[in-house]
């Protein structure tokens, strides 16, 4: 209900009653209902699974819809290409079991000339093999958008853009190509891109963690990501701390120990 009155210099003023925090969390429900039942059906295509359990659950369908669009957005190209290979390698792998085609289209958009590019082994490690990568360089972020559609209808197993704009029409337009070609989409963003909307049906944010040492080997250790779920498409966010396990070649959850101080070496006191 909307009140009326008027302040002391004479002016009307209108104000709206706070909503309770009971009333919030109706209203938040009510919309992911809503988004749940205007969503295309997204599981009409299967799923890819991260391979962590506690990740798979919390997820709508069981894992990531393939046919779909998702977003990772993080500051560190390195991370980003990481986990996209993570996610396209299991991708190509189910492929390659269904006797289906198993190439990933990779398009690096616009990039500063200093920017690295994708270096096979580091794929390889991540559980992507490199003979089954299409590398496309596009001058313009538009120019890989196009190359992403285009390769999105050749029944690949994945495409991947490297890209910083994206309207919220050419997402749209990537979202409904995956889903008619049942073919997954993967664009990594810049951390500006948060804040813009999108057509992604999840949207990621990621960040690097110390990397967990390896027993026996000093110095060396696996990739560890704080992965935060914070957009879903009839889900609700979530964050989790994950590392690349090279032994099993899978994601697992980061192990609580990883974050605090070795304890069996000897503390050094200043003074």
């Amino acid at each position: 209900m909307m009140v009326t009155r008027t302040n002391p210099l004479g002016r009307h003023e209108r104000s709206f009653p706070r909503r309770q925090p009971e009333t919030l969390a109706r209203l938040r429900d009510e919309v992911r209902r809503l988004e749940r039942a205007i969503a295309p059906d997204t599981n009409a295509h299967g799923t890819v699974t991260l391979g962590i359990a506690e990740i798979d659950q919390h997820l709508p369908w069981g894992g990531l819809p393939r046919g779909a669009l998702h977003e990772v957005i993080t500051e560190d190209p390195g991370a980003g290409v990481g986990f996209a290979a993570v996610l396209a390698g299991r991708l190509a792998a189910w492929k390659m079991k269904n006797g289906t085609d198993s190439m990933v289209l990779w398009c690096e958009g616009a990039r500063p000339l200093d920017a690295g590019t994708l270096y096979a082994p580091g794929l390889k490690r991540f559980g992507l093999a490199p003979e089954h990568v299409i590398c496309v360089r596009a001058r313009t972020d538009r120019d890989a958008l196009w190359a992403l559609e285009e390769g999105l209808s050749g029944g690949l197993a994945a495409v991947v853009g490297e890209v910083g704009a994206v309207t919220l029409t050419e997402g749209r337009r990537l979202q409904l190509t995956a889903e008619m070609a049942g073919v997954t989409a993967l664009l990594l963003r810049p951390p500006a891109a948060a804040a813009v909307p999108a057509a992604a049906l999840t949207r990621w944010r990621l960040s690097t963690l110390p990397a967990a040492t390896i027993p026996g080997i000093p110095g060396v250790g696996w990739a560890r990501w704080r992965a935060r779920l914070f957009r879903c498409r009839g889900g609700t966010a979530h964050e989790w701390k994950v590392e690349w396990r090279d032994e099993t070649s899978a994601l697992a959850l980061a192990a609580p120990l990883c974050d605090r101080p070795d304890r069996t070496q000897p503390t050094r006191l200043a003074g």
